[in-house]
């Protein structure tokens, strides 16, 4: 779905007098924002889901179906320093949902010309679990064979154990880019400008758009209720 069928769509769904004095560039700001709010949604719903652990169905369908919405953001694998156990992943676009992975290399097997790369990924612990899991005493502590990391702030991970790893492979899910809607000067929508269209499937972005009806609607509510104070004490 293009920007401007976004704004087509929007348009068909609100009442004229109900509007809002919204204009299609208007309607690109709140759609930018709400965009966020919907993704933290998805990611939240994400996060405590773990495959193969036993979850109600209705958990296991609703991050399922996050899963799909933030194909688009998943970001393209990149190698990043790991100084003391700590490591940033930010690249000015994080989201959420990091996934880390050890590089390393397998001995060649007789025969072979050079060594097989291999992946290691890296165990997500809870900052409340992690001293615990992290106790070298533990049976099923981290080790260079089975790696962890937690979340210690946004877009910034510490790993264990810490002495053994230099560098990673890291992916995130990034901020969805912003949309744009060029307008002619009665306000009207440019059809010969070149956009920059929503990212989001057109599922998501029907979903993020009725969102934005909700609250100008409420936005549009509140000023009439301020304005006219005489409604306050009336009964719906």
């Amino acid at each position: 779905m293009t920007s401007q069928e976004a704004w087509n769509y929007y348009e068909s769904l609100v009442d004229k007098p109900m509007n809002g004095n919204v204009i299609p560039s208007v309607f690109a700001t709140l759609f930018n924002n709400e965009q966020i709010t919907y993704m933290d949604a998805l990611i939240g719903s994400m996060k405590d889901f773990r495959p193969g652990q036993s979850v109600s169905r209705n958990s296991s369908e609703a991050a399922g179906r996050s899963m799909d919405a933030v194909t688009p953001f998943w970001k393209t694998r990149f190698a990043i320093p790991v100084s003391n156990g700590i490591a940033t992943l930010d690249q000015g676009d994080y989201m959420g949902m990091p996934l880390l992975f050890l590089p390393g290399y397998e001995n060649p097997a007789c025969g072979e010309p050079s060594p097989v790369r291999y992946e290691i990924p890296l165990e997500r612990i809870p900052a409340s679990e992690w001293p615990a899991r992290t106790n070298p005493l533990r049976y099923n502590h981290p080790t260079i064979e089975n790696p962890a990391f937690q979340t210690i702030e946004s877009g910034k991970v510490m790993v264990s154990p810490y002495e053994s790893i230099r560098s990673l492979w890291a992916t995130y899910i990034r901020k969805p880019a912003k949309i744009t809607i060029a307008m002619l000067p009665n306000s009207d929508p440019d059809p010969n400008a070149v956009n920059a269209n929503p990212e989001w499937n057109d599922i998501d972005t029907i979903a993020i758009i009725n969102c934005i009806v909700g609250l100008v609607g409420i936005r549009e509510a509140v000023s009439r209720w301020i304005q006219f104070p005489q409604l306050k004490g009336m009964q719906p």
